[in-house]
């Protein structure tokens, strides 16, 4: 069985090549397990080399796009593009598409859209895994800060669940697959 996996990520051609290999590995295991990829749907930065390597491996591709965007940028190989009108219906629209989310190094469009989803799950709107990608250290601040969050009680501790901080690519496969049949179980399935 196939998921959407939308995965947020950096639009930045200026970024250190060691997060471009990451992002291209997770696109060959979607690919490989016929997972489909949902995400930003520009050919720069992380977002480019993941959707290479589905494109690569057959995979099929999902770009969903503010309307405002629509330019030369946009990755040429979706199987499907879908058009909003501005971000926030953007995210919606990411939401409503996928089954899981994965955040890999990115800015603060990243961090914006993978802390709405942590809020809305945390809220009971959803209980789809979410996963950071820890690659090169980099949300190592950010794990640090939510475990203050949790440790002075500015969010209750058994929401510690709500997100998972994975090694690498292989990992966040792992948890992903180990939480999809909670999802496929909880109300919010629609298999």
């Amino acid at each position: 069985m196939s998921h959407k996996i939308c995965v947020f990520c950096s639009s930045s051609d200026n970024i250190p090549v060691v997060y471009r290999k990451i992002a291209a590995n997770l696109g060959k295991i979607m690919a490989e397990k016929n997972d489909i990829l949902v995400f930003g749907g520009t050919s720069k930065g992380l977002m480019g080399s993941i959707a290479n390597a589905m494109h690569e491996g057959k995979g099929k591709i999902f770009g969903v796009i503010p309307s405002y965007m629509k330019s030369h940028t946009n990755y040429e190989f979706c199987d499907e593009y879908i058009f909003a009108e501005d971000p926030r219906i953007r995210k919606f629209k990411l939401d409503q598409l996928s089954d899981a989310f994965i955040a890999l190094p990115g800015g603060f469009g990243t961090l914006d859209e993978i802390f709405e989803l942590i809020n809305m799950k945390m809220h009971g709107f959803h209980n789809k895994p979410i996963i950071f990608i820890n690659i090169n250290s980099f949300f190592n601040n950010l794990k640090l800060h939510l475990e203050k969050i949790f440790a002075e009680s500015f969010a209750k501790s058994e929401k510690k669940d709500l997100f998972y901080f994975a090694k690498n690519e292989l990992d966040a496969y792992k948890y992903l697959e180990n939480n999809f049949a909670l999802y496929r179980a909880s109300k919010f399935s629609k298999e």
